[in-house]
């Protein structure tokens, strides 16, 4: 009898629906000898198959029909034995194997499990799983990509999920994922897994609130929002992600924009009023009339409690008030007063002293001393908002001083009656005579009882008092001499329109500082990062702002390369000291740059173009500027000005000479068609160039020649010496008196070769020793000190061995050239290799130690790929010498070739 016909009727069926499975299906018993194979498994098996991973051992090929599934899977998969020989119940799956079948296109992916269906009987599941795995390794590649963009977007990205309450109100939100810029752009270090609270406390309830529509109402937002407790704006794009309650945010920080638009702003308003003013009085004529419309615009414009002018009579005695303005509630002024009433004159003298003064902790002191010399035998100007609320104190008694600081460390409850915080909020408070009874209210202590009976305060008076830029604070003064009147409403009065004068002083000085501070930032943004360089010639600029607050204007520099190598250097002056004239300055000197080409190296023709667009309509009324072009191989110098002071040049013995011979006016007042001169002088090597704008050199009440000529002396000086130090000392000597205007200073040096050492050593690290020797042989030759000898040996050692350990490491052999060109004032040095470089992610080029020591010892480094290798370039300054009789160059081979 076959085996088809011991076969019962349930096993046909049973073999009917094996082979009619689309899931490839093998039926062995636990020795892993095969009871059935349906075809979908045999078309499966039927090529070699293969794990992912490193090639299988060698071993039988699973045939078209399998004997032993254990024996003929073992190569691919090992485990599948120790699965088989596991007691496990029936039904219990093993988790999935992989296999690769084939080669090449056919190639396939095939998933493997095993079940136990009975006692000693086993199902293998065979599945293809190529276009899953495909799918796997596709989005893989997505998502490896999208991180590459994420991490490279220039703007802050962050993935956030919101935190809500038992109402499902938003209270807070947490930062799953953030990209670099994040930290960069918000100051928060570590964001993820913190939330916004835990990050910053006092973050404002507009952030919660907006982000809460975006990720439970699924609203998009667009908006620009500042954060006062971050001290930033941003530039905000939120949208609604899944799951339910995530959002994302793409933002740019714009604190400087906004800032920048503010002081803007301002400057704006400034120059309105000013234009408001003129034409209101521009039609007067009666001297009260100009005198009441001037306060009235003033007051109104300054937001001031009273204006007015006071005439002083030739006594010196009285002052004759014959106009005003001031608000409601304000008593009149006008009228005949003398000026010792109410310590007039000191007033005057502390206004005079505000506005002069450097910082605000010396406006502090400066209010406190005034008020004890005039009203009080005490006074402190306090912040109550502020970390150290006390700004300044002063006694009539130097040996009261401590006991005041001391007791005004004790804060009295914002909140209780006469406290500071009450009258830094407005409220006048006069309290005379002052009772015991008042005193016990006073002390929260016996302490602070102890103390404030020490000091007697006899009579008090406290008033508000503006400390700009929206702080408000406190002026306190009291009387503790025993024959000394109390206060009374007028002194109280006195006091508070006293303060307003101070605080007007003070307002107006911290919004001058800002706009100062805001104004330089501007121009230094505008200034280049960089200037050109070139090892014959070596460049140095400066930029220093005007000591006064207000002072910021229009002086810039830059440079230029043309193609045939020859340099320019361009020094120009915006007339003007104000945001405007820097803002003028940024598009001339982008002008020049852009205009540079055109000019083919002639610094006439380069004034020409700078002319042609400050004529235009973003250009500017009046502007000085001067140029120069130099050919570093020749010493060759051109130069043209319009209108600006000469460069001087002085001689490798120390002689100078201004450059005046090519002279004409400014830009924008030569006439049409009149051409600008040039004139040309021939550097000796070791000359040194300096040019500079007027700030440098003019002085209230002293003719500009006479700076010039003082500026010409400092140069013959101080003029040796290394080129970046000579830049600083000549800003140092000249600003001796505070510089009334900003300044530039532009110098070089010409410096062409005077010796050169070349060698070329094999890739080994052995050869570096041979190679420190005779470079030392040869810089000692060119009488170099010993100091700069070493500097120059460890910074060449770091760069060779850096090429030796990056350029060759998977090459067994190449070679490293190294330059030195003596330059009498530095060493220009070139280590060149032939390999390529690689690094690991987390390692920068010549990173570490080795970075470390050639910047500490060198001016200038620069590291540039080439097609055929990699140029590391030094500069390393010397000291003035007389080098030792030696062959000018050198060369020399290291190693077998």
């Amino acid at each position: 009898m076959t085996d088809h016909a011991r076969r019962s009727p349930d096993v046909d069926a049973l073999l009917r629906l094996l082979n009619a499975c689309p899931v490839g299906m093998v039926s062995f018993r636990d020795d892993g000898t095969v009871e059935h194979v349906n075809p979908q498994a045999t078309a499966l098996l039927g090529g070699s198959a293969r794990p992912s991973g490193p090639p299988p051992p060698s071993g039988p090929t699973p045939p078209s029909t399998i004997e032993n599934v254990v024996d003929s899977l073992a190569p691919w998969w090992p485990e599948l034995a120790k699965i088989v020989a596991t007691e496990t119940g029936s039904g219990t799956v093993v988790a999935d194997q992989r296999i690769l079948l084939g080669d090449g296109p056919d190639a396939r992916w095939v998933s493997c499990d095993v079940v136990r269906v009975a006692d000693q009987q086993w199902v293998l599941a065979l599945t293809d799983a190529s276009s899953r795995i495909a799918d796997e390794v596709a989005i893989r590649h997505r998502e490896r990509r999208l991180r590459t963009v994420f991490d490279s977007i220039d703007e802050g990205f962050c993935l956030c999920e919101m935190i809500v309450d038992d109402a499902g109100s938003p209270i807070d939100y947490r930062f799953l994922e953030v990209n670099p810029l994040f930290s960069e752009m918000t100051g928060l270090a570590d964001p993820v897994g913190h939330t916004a609270l835990e990050l910053v406390p006092d973050l404002e309830a507009v952030w919660i609130e907006t982000y809460g529509r975006v990720a439970l109402g699924g609203q998009t937002v667009r908006l620009e929002q500042g954060s006062e407790a971050m001290g930033r704006w941003f530039d905000v794009f939120a949208v609604p992600v899944e799951p339910h309650g995530h959002f994302a945010v793409v933002f740019k920080e714009e604190t400087q924009r906004r800032q920048h638009e503010a002081a803007i702003r301002d400057a704006a308003a400034q120059a309105t009023f000013r234009l408001r003013l003129t034409d209101a009085l521009r039609t007067l004529d009666d001297p009260v009339e100009i005198e009441t419309e001037a306060a009235r615009a003033l007051g109104e414009h300054l937001a001031a409690a009273r204006v007015h002018y006071a005439e002083i009579e030739p006594t010196g005695t009285y002052g004759l008030v014959r106009s005003e303005y001031r608000t409601d509630g304000l008593s009149s002024v006008v009228g005949r007063h003398r000026l010792d009433d109410y310590g007039t004159k000191v007033v005057a003298r502390l206004i005079t002293a505000l506005e002069q003064a450097a910082n605000a902790e010396t406006q502090a002191n400066h209010v406190v001393e005034a008020m004890v010399e005039i009203l009080s035998d005490y006074a402190t100007l306090e912040a109550p908002g502020d970390g150290s609320p006390v700004l300044a104190l002063a006694h009539r008694d130097p040996d009261a001083v401590e006991l005041l600081r001391t007791l005004r460390q004790h804060r009295v409850d914002p909140e209780a009656a006469h406290s500071v915080a009450r009258a830094a909020g407005g409220e006048n408070q006069l309290l005379s005579p002052i009772t015991p009874g008042l005193t016990r209210e006073w002390a929260q202590s016996e302490h602070v009882a102890e103390l404030l009976d020490r000091l007697g305060p006899r009579s008090h008076m406290a008033v508000p008092v503006s400390l700009g830029r929206g702080r408000s604070g406190a002026l306190m003064v009291g009387i503790t001499d025993p024959e000394r009147d109390v206060y009374t409403p007028d002194d109280l009065s006195f006091l508070r329109e006293t303060a307003d004068r101070i605080g007007v002083v003070l307002a107006a000085t911290a919004l001058r500082r800002q706009e100062h501070h805001v104004a330089i930032r501007l121009q230094r943004a505008l200034l280049p990062d960089d200037v050109v360089w070139h090892p014959n010639v070596v460049i140095e600029a400066r930029y220093a702002a005007a000591t006064a607050d207000l002072e910021v204007g229009g002086d810039w520099y830059d440079t230029f390369q043309w193609d045939d190598g020859r340099i320019g250097l361009v020094v120009g002056d915006v007339v003007g000291h104000n945001l405007e004239s820097a803002a003028t300055m940024g598009r001339l000197r982008s002008a020049a740059a852009a205009l540079a080409p055109q000019s083919a190296g002639s610094p006439a023709a380069m004034l020409d173009t700078l002319d042609d667009f400050a004529r235009g309509r973003h250009g500017t009324d009046f502007a000085t500027a001067a140029c120069l072009v130099i050919d570093p191989g020749t010493g060759q110098l051109t130069y043209s000005s319009a209108g600006h002071p000469p460069a001087i040049v002085m001689s490798p013995e120390g002689r100078c000479l201004q450059l005046d011979q090519a002279l004409s006016p400014p830009l924008c007042a030569r006439e049409s068609g009149a051409a600008r001169p040039e004139a040309s002088v021939l550097l000796e090597p070791g000359s040194f160039v300096v040019m500079y704008t007027d700030g440098l050199v003019e002085r209230r009440r002293q003719p500009v020649h006479v700076g010039i000529s003082e500026f010409e002396a400092a140069v013959g000086e101080i003029g040796h010496g290394r080129i970046d130090a000579v830049a600083d000392r000549l800003l140092e000597r000249m600003q001796r008196i505070a510089f009334e205007d900003d300044v530039v200073i532009a110098c070089f040096r010409y410096t062409p070769v005077t010796a050169r050492y070349r060698c070329r050593l094999r890739a080994e690290g052995e050869q570096l020793f041979a190679l420190r020797r005779e470079l030392r042989t040869w810089l000692c030759g060119r009488g170099i000190d010993d100091p700069t000898i070493n500097d120059t040996l460890l910074a060449v050692s770091e760069a060779a061995t850096n090429a030796l350990e990056h350029a060759y490491r998977h090459r067994d052999t190449g070679d490293i050239v190294i330059d030195v060109n003596d330059h009498d004032h530095h060493l220009t040095i070139h280590v060149r290799d032939h390999g390529r470089w690689r690094f690991t992610p987390a390692a920068e080029p010549i990173g570490g130690r080795g970075l470390n020591i050639i910047e500490a010892v060198a001016h200038r480094y620069e590291r540039r790929s080439t097609p055929d290798g990699t140029v590391v370039t030094m500069i390393i300054p010397t000291p003035l010498r007389h080098p030792a009789t030696d062959p000018a160059n050198a060369m020399r081979v290291l190693g077998r070739r």
